[in-house]
């Protein structure tokens, strides 16, 4: 059985790929907080440039933002709460 060859694409066209997925622009440095957080895999190239698996940027699924962002939880529960109370 033949190994199938892994295909290795630059920052930029994960980018590309994750923004064409998304339907959204999505910032360059989000394909790095993705490999810190194990979603995709890297390889270093040399000290300053990196290749991420294609396989893994092409199947990572983008989540629409938070509309609360920027509020913790226990204030989003506490204004929904009041958003109740009201109605």
């Amino acid at each position: 059985m033949a190994k199938q060859r892994e295909e290795w694409i630059t920052a930029r066209e994960a980018t590309e790929i994750l923004t064409r997925n998304a339907g959204r622009v999505v910032d360059g440095d989000y394909i790095r907080s993705l490999v810190r957080s194990g979603h995709v895999k890297s390889k270093a190239l040399d000290l300053r440039t990196r290749l991420y698996l294609k396989s893994d940027v092409e199947q990572y699924v983008v989540r629409p933002r938070d509309q609360g962002k920027g509020t913790s939880k226990k204030q989003q529960k506490n204004q929904q709460q009041r958003e109740e109370a009201i109605a």
